[in-house]
């Protein structure tokens, strides 16, 4: 009867282990889902600072997109920003959303 008792206690000790962590991941969801707006990157139409704010030299580029089918061509502005230490390979970041 002893080990019956000692089985129940640990298995109490695991429903309790797992309605905890259960209960821990729910708060997490529903905390990012009240929050979500606060964590979605929302860029702004004015540019407000530029490489040059940290001191590197850049020129304004704007690369042609073909946005449809239609066969406008819109412009996407860019910076391009020369380095000391030429070399085959380059970096496009895209930093909007939209």
């Amino acid at each position: 009867m002893t080990s019956w008792r000692k089985s129940k206690k640990y298995l109490g000790f695991f429903i309790g282990l797992v309605g905890l962590v259960v209960a821990a991941y729910a708060s997490g969801c529903v905390y990012l889902w009240a929050n979500q707006k606060y964590y979605i990157f929302m860029p702004e139409r004015e540019i407000t600072r530029t490489p040059a704010d940290i001191k590197l030299a850049f020129e304004d580029l704007y690369l042609p997109i073909d946005s449809n089918e239609d066969g406008d061509i819109e412009r996407m502005h860019c910076w391009w920003i020369p380095t000391d230490h030429p070399t085959k390979r380059y970096m496009i970041y895209l930093h909007g959303s939209a």
